[in-house]
């Protein structure tokens, strides 16, 4: 079922209105000719020295042919629709489709992918994030036609391969900061290292893309929280269980 908040009449509208104001202004001409007819057969027209005959008439016949001329005149300059008129409106509806459409809306917004699992990809292949990639979710070139502004790097240390913890676990999780860090030393132009929110406005504005980094799982920590302060210090901002 359609609800009726759905329904765009505002084209087929403006449909309707486009025939009526067509069809107004042909039947106009036509009476507009049938009125200048009308006077010539009254004027006695001498074309031999171009001069046109005035006969005295009847008040009845004045008012006729001033009507026959004036009306459709003053019905065809009202029905005229103004282009500037009709500009400013589209105008109008292009500047409201703008500012309330979603593509507007996300385009105006500050977006932020809180996981890309893309940081191991710069460790493990050394791909380049600023070329567009035939493979995985995430290269520069579409962040920057999806609108986004920020992303958060994922790292990601994976147990069965690094241990629970340990130097191993805490070395996988270095080599992914360092990866990351070097992403945005590499290509300034595209990607900068941030760690608050003012740094993601500021880089956003700037046209770039923010480069942040989350901690996956707890294991590089070594169960020590003493280590939560030495990866904030690397530029981490959140960790997850």
């Amino acid at each position: 079922m359609i609800k009726h908040d759905t329904l765009n009449l505002r084209p087929f509208a403006r449909w309707i209105k486009g025939k009526f104001f067509d069809s107004v202004r042909t039947n106009t001409r036509l009476l507009l000719q049938a009125a200048l007819t009308r006077i010539q057969n009254i004027l006695h027209f001498d074309k031999n020295d171009n001069r046109a005959e005035f006969p005295r008439l009847p008040g009845l016949h004045r008012l006729f042919i001033g009507f026959m001329i004036g009306a459709p005149l003053f019905i065809l300059v009202c029905c005229q629709r103004s282009p500037i008129t009709e500009t400013a409106k589209q105008k109008n509806m292009t500047t409201e489709t703008n500012t309330n459409d979603a593509l507007s809306i996300h385009r105006r917004a500050i977006i932020v992918d809180m996981h890309a699992d893309t940081a191991q990809r710069l460790v493990d292949e050394g791909v380049d994030l600023n070329q567009r990639l035939s493979d995985g979710h995430l290269d520069a070139v579409r962040a920057k036609e999806g609108g986004l502004d920020a992303q958060f790097f994922s790292i990601w240390v994976e147990p069965e391969l690094f241990g629970g913890g340990g130097a191993g676990a805490m070395q996988r999780a270095d080599l992914q900061i360092a990866a990351v860090r070097n992403l945005a030393t590499k290509h300034p132009e595209t990607w900068v290292l941030a760690t608050t929110a003012e740094d993601v406005r500021r880089i956003a504005g700037d046209g770039k893309i923010a480069a942040l980094m989350g901690l996956e799982g707890g294991y590089a920590i070594d169960e020590r929280v003493e280590n939560v302060k030495r990866y904030y210090d690397m530029g981490v901002r959140y960790m997850s269980p």
